[in-house]
């Protein structure tokens, strides 16, 4: 090698050097300039640092297994923004959201069942119910939703298997972004049989430092070699003291359909909640909703209070038909 391209080379490295150098102090001084507002205040990433021996003094995620009864060993996932916002992940539940709470108050509602295990499911008929603990969020499909039925000689369980298949390459995680501090969870769950379908959700659940909300993104692939059926429905489920007497539902919807006979009795007052009544059964509506510009329906649910400073919002929007969910309760 001549002397000339050694010298041409080394001066390639130290341009290269300096190129990496300065792209590390512009990053550390974007670090200082971005605020991300927390109690009631703005604060840098730096201004936080100094102040906490770890971050998850803040906000932050912590994994464990739950360890009595019918819950034992199902993985749990809890996550807190910082805000008042706190949830928990199950990834040995097709990684739904079951609690979730805004400053001290629960958002979800819940069942006598607590987090099952997946061991105990019951696929068949109703048996979908004997594990279904409520929560914010359990997800229903991926080949089947809805009431038991037969089709083509297969029997369908109630709302398939979705929520009680356990996930595959599950992480979670927390990492500081451009724009703020984020906790992280992923995974993968599948759906599959040696002779019918091969379906693969990759979900990745994401909430942000002093946020009220957390994004659900699901991305569902057919790894199989036919086509097949898909059904998905995310079943939220939002309990006291959201859901109360003088609670309204909101949508972008002017026609709504009873499912059934006791649902068409009072099919008027379908966007209106009530008292606990004895002895009620439930009932069903069908929502023709309309999409925004985007392809987004936004729906919520309110409840006022006349305790001073007490009202709940909870929102939530859907792509369509794209699978993607943002749950946000304030």
């Amino acid at each position: 090698m001549s002397p000339k391209i050694l010298m041409t080379n080394t001066w390639k490295y130290v341009f290269a050097i300096c190129i990496l150098l300065s792209t590390i102090n512009i990053m550390a001084q974007k670090d200082e300039t971005v605020k991300h507002e927390l109690f009631g205040q703005e604060w840098t990433k730096e201004d936080l640092r100094t102040r906490v021996g770890d971050m998850s003094q803040i906000a932050g995620i912590r994994r464990y297994e739950l360890a009595s009864g019918i819950e034992k060993g199902v993985e749990a996932v809890d996550f807190w923004t910082g805000s008042g916002f706190r949830f928990t992940v199950l990834p040995d539940r097709g990684i739904d959201i079951s609690a979730a709470s805004y400053r001290g108050s629960s958002l979800s509602w819940w069942s006598s069942q607590g987090e099952v295990s997946p061991t105990y499911y019951e696929p068949l008929g109703m048996g979908w119910a004997r594990s279904f603990y409520g929560g914010l969020m359990v997800t229903c499909g991926m080949t089947f939703a809805g009431i038991p039925n037969e089709e083509e000689a297969r029997e369908n369980g109630l709302h398939g298997r979705f929520s009680n298949t356990p996930a595959e390459n599950f992480n979670a995680w927390t990492a500081w972004r451009d724009d703020g501090y984020y906790l992280v969870a992923k995974g993968k769950v599948r759906e599959s049989n040696v002779f019918g379908p091969n379906l693969v959700c990759t979900r990745t659940i994401t909430a942000k430092m002093g946020d009220s909300h957390v994004s659900v993104h699901d991305v569902v692939e057919n790894v199989g070699f036919r086509t097949q059926p898909f059904m998905y429905l995310y079943h939220i489920n939002i309990g006291f003291p959201v859901v109360d007497d003088g609670a309204r539902f909101i949508c972008p919807s002017e026609n709504w359909e009873p499912r059934d006979e006791e649902a068409a009795d009072g099919k008027e007052s379908a966007t209106q909640f009530h008292s606990p009544v004895e002895g009620y059964s439930e009932k069903v509506y069908y929502y023709d909703m309309e999409a925004d510009k985007n392809g987004l329906v936004h729906t919520a649910l309110l409840m006022m209070r006349s305790i001073p400073e007490r009202a709940w919002a909870f929102t939530w929007f859907t792509g369509k038909p794209s699978s993607h969910i943002i749950l946000d309760g304030r």
